[in-house]
């Protein structure tokens, strides 16, 4: 799963740098997001499964690998951590991507015009951008888009 994300998040770094490129004054991050979460798209895949178990397609290293991110956060021990680690990382190619994640843009302070603006650039997804004023979310695509997966 972890190669997935990496490639997804490689793409839309790469076309949030252009964002900011043409529009300085955003003040703004990326998540991977669907409707039953979110995470930050840097974070690790402890990390990711403590913040966003709902990334993943469910089934039994779903479940697995969330329960072991749980565990890792409230692990002191550095011998029991890296084992955890270790268990955690095993599962990752056993771990798929459901269909329907998004990277979007989350906004660190708003400006409607800027939002505005960037709901009509050429290099948001269109069909996943709500295009009404009602909305802040800016989508960048999906995550099997951006990873050249569909």
């Amino acid at each position: 799963m972890t190669d997935v994300l990496a490639r997804a998040r490689r793409k839309a770094e790469a076309v949030f740098k252009e964002l900011r490129g043409k529009h300085p004054t955003m003040k703004a991050h990326l998540v991977f997001w669907n409707r039953l979460g979110q995470a930050p798209i840097g974070a690790d895949l402890a990390e990711t499964m403590r913040a966003f178990p709902e990334i993943c397609v469910e089934g039994d290293a779903a479940r697995r690998a969330h329960a072991l991110a749980r565990d890792l956060a409230d692990e002191k021990d550095p011998a029991r951590r890296a084992a955890i680690e270790r268990q955690l990382g095993s599962l990752d190619p056993l771990l798929a991507v459901r269909p329907d994640v998004q990277v979007e843009i989350r906004f660190d302070s708003l400006d409607y015009a800027l939002l505005a603006k960037l709901r009509q650039d050429a290099l948001v997804d269109k069909v996943l951008t709500p295009p009404t004023n009602a909305s802040i979310r800016v989508v960048m695509g999906s995550v099997a888009e951006l990873a050249g997966d569909d």
